[in-house]
């Protein structure tokens, strides 16, 4: 699947996201996180940027090549277009791997692999569920998550869930790779006072204010749950 160098290096592109530094969402911070990781272990990556989300215009990030393509701006086609557009560019600079981010681009992931490049696809949720999108997205959203059994090489899923999902539905096995955290410590004396919290009696959310996160169900879920102390509940939009 790979052609590894003499020398241990793998040349690594990172497709479908909206590009590094991340400063979005979780695929975002997926590909920052990675890819800055696997430079410094001396690996070749590259990671594709799309140029409305692109804060800079600086070739390099931590270690990282960037690569910013344009895409058309509307809200069915905005990342299908992207993603197309880099899995073409990709073919021509002919990586080892190409990880690609989510679903949407699946069906087209075949063009790297005409180039002798292996395509690792992270399927992300079940994006067709997501009330966001009309009839015809969501049944080609369908069609892609299909698609992506049979075009890439290897399919990883980050929830259990989903793993089984595609398990029962298409009988494809996955690889399960959960999203990590950077352990931290206790915040400085003072944060929480000056926020009027207390240690272990407060709840924090962080996330988009979409339906399927389901900010509400969090929020009435804690105000009902029974406890002993008081909780403090903070909602907080990430986007």
């Amino acid at each position: 699947m790979t052609r590894v160098r003499g020398e241990g290096i793998i040349r690594i592109a990172i497709l479908g996201s909206r590009g590094i530094p991340g400063n979005y969402g979780g695929f975002e911070t997926c590909a920052e996180e990675l890819s800055t990781r696997l430079a410094a272990r001396g690996h070749e990556v590259t990671v594709y940027c799309c140029k409305p989300y692109s804060r800079t215009e600086d070739r390099l990030h931590r270690g990282v090549r960037r690569v910013v393509l344009p895409t058309i701006r509307a809200k069915s086609f905005e990342k299908v277009a992207y993603s197309v557009l880099s899995l073409v560019h990709a073919a021509f600079a002919r990586p080892d791997v190409v990880l690609m981010l989510g679903v949407a681009a699946a069906p087209f992931c075949f063009i790297p692999r005409l180039a002798g490049a292996g395509v690792v696809l992270n399927t992300d949720g079940l994006e067709w569920r997501r009330r966001k999108w009309g009839r015809l997205a969501s049944l080609y959203l369908r069609f892609s998550e299909r698609a992506a059994c049979f075009t890439a090489n290897r399919l990883v899923t980050d929830a259990r869930c989903v793993q089984d999902y595609y398990r029962q539905v298409y009988g494809q096995e996955t690889t399960f790779i959960p999203y990590g955290a950077r352990a931290l410590g206790h915040p400085p004396n003072g944060t929480l006072s000056s926020l009027g919290l207390l240690p272990e009696e407060y709840v924090l959310y962080v996330s988009r204010f979409e339906p399927e996160n389901n900010p509400l169900a969090v929020s009435i879920a804690d105000a009902i749950s029974p406890t002993e102390d008081t909780t403090t509940s903070s909602l907080t939009n990430s986007s």
